[in-house]
């Protein structure tokens, strides 16, 4: 640090030592106050609250509270619409080249129109695939409930955690599709599979 007067040119007896121990406590601290910051993003997890940084697609975040989610107008009829279509027994092929065909824009680039996505590298190529599909007929948060802490960041790298360990909260915010919407998309799912 500036404030410690260190200069590693000209060091006097004791600086290094005093640096050694700064270093230690600071490192310290640094973990510690890692340590909090996920303590209470989990807490905030289990009291239904919305912690990621981006709204899914088809919600917005609600503009009177960052930890509420409020349905977009604009795209939570296509998620209903990708529900109707897959369980209606179109293909994820079919639904991706239905919705090019429509100019309907990918989440990704709908997020960066949007400003919720600030990188061009993160939007892709712009085309609507299957695993974007697939991705989205899995989110229970659809349904009204919020699914969280699914990863943990381990060393600065995003690992998956055992669904044991997963948050859920019903009734969060408003449903785009029901239970057995939902529930029907899984099973034609696991027909695929």
């Amino acid at each position: 640090s500036v404030t410690d007067r260190f200069d590693s040119a000209e060091p006097k007896n004791n600086d290094s030592m005093m640096i050694a121990l700064k270093n230690i406590i600071n490192e310290a601290y640094v973990l510690d106050i890692g340590r909090k910051i996920k303590a209470q993003a989990r807490q905030a997890m289990r009291e239904g609250q919305y912690v990621s940084a981006r709204p899914s697609y088809g919600y917005l975040k609600d503009p009177d509270d960052c930890h509420k989610l409020i349905i977009n107008p604009e795209t939570a009829p296509i998620v209903k619409m990708i529900f109707d279509w897959f369980v209606g027994g179109m293909s994820t092929n079919e639904i991706c080249l239905q919705l090019g065909a429509r100019n309907i824009p990918t989440p990704s680039v709908y997020g960066y129109n949007k400003g919720y996505i600030t990188s061009s590298k993160s939007v892709g190529c712009g085309k609507w695939n299957t695993r974007t599909i697939q991705r989205l007929l899995c989110q229970e948060i659809y349904t009204g409930k919020l699914v969280q802490g699914k990863t943990d960041s381990i060393a600065h790298k995003q690992s998956p955690q055992d669904k044991s360990k997963w948050i859920i909260v019903e009734n969060t915010h408003e449903a785009i599709i029901s239970q057995e919407l939902f529930d029907k998309a899984q099973e034609r799912i696991a027909e695929i599979k």
